[in-house]
């Protein structure tokens, strides 16, 4: 009886493992970009350094998890022309914005996902410098064989970050929003050790 409820047990571990599926974040294909609007001009961040952990099967959203991070001195802020911009980088990597010096990385742990009329949507909590706010990325996904491509983003006020303190007062606008655009691989193609999306 013992050796049959042990074999029931990793059936069923088995079964919901397969379901499972890992990514394997592909970096250089990703992006991740924050757009503002400063002085009434565009401003976007964009990140070199960022990771994910990816679980996700559209046929078993229960088992779908999504840990990511960006690290804050990563960014880059540039104009509407492409031009980085001395007082926007300075401002971003500050006390008032990513504040870099004291705050590594901004990460978000999802807490469920759910499937949308027009793609997924990945509630959650998004942890940014020293406070925790509740989330929700909203994100498009094809997978197409063993390559995986999702768009999506999420919006929010500069008050929900804690960003209230700006010299530049209203000439910044109030909502900041995050763009996401993903590109992975199963993680079975590579294997376990594969490190492509590593520091």
């Amino acid at each position: 009886m013992k050796a049959l409820l042990l074999a029931a047990a990793s059936a069923v571990a088995f079964s919901t493992s397969a379901f499972a599926q890992d990514w394997v974040l592909d970096t250089e294909a990703s992006s991740v970009t924050a757009n503002l609007t400063v002085f009434n001009s565009p401003v976007t961040a964009s990140f070199e350094r960022f990771n994910a952990d990816i679980t996700l099967d559209p046929n078993q959203l229960d088992a779908a998890s999504i840990e990511a991070v960006v690290y804050s001195a990563s960014g880059i802020a540039r104009d509407e022309s492409g031009r980085e911009i001395s007082d926007y980088q300075n401002a971003l990597e500050g006390s008032s914005g990513l504040d870099v010096a004291n705050h590594e990385a901004v990460r978000f742990t999802s807490t469920s996902v759910t499937a949308t009329d027009t793609g997924y949507d990945a509630a959650g909590t998004l942890t940014f410098r020293d406070m925790t706010r509740d989330v929700v990325l909203s994100f498009t996904l094809d997978i197409t064989g063993d390559r995986a491509v999702a768009q999506g983003g999420f919006t929010l006020s500069r008050e929900d970050l804690g960003l209230v303190n700006s010299s530049w007062g209203n000439n910044i606008a109030d909502t900041v929003e995050l763009v996401l655009h993903i590109e992975a691989d199963r993680a079975s193609v590579y294997g376990e050790d594969d490190t492509r999306s590593r520091d």
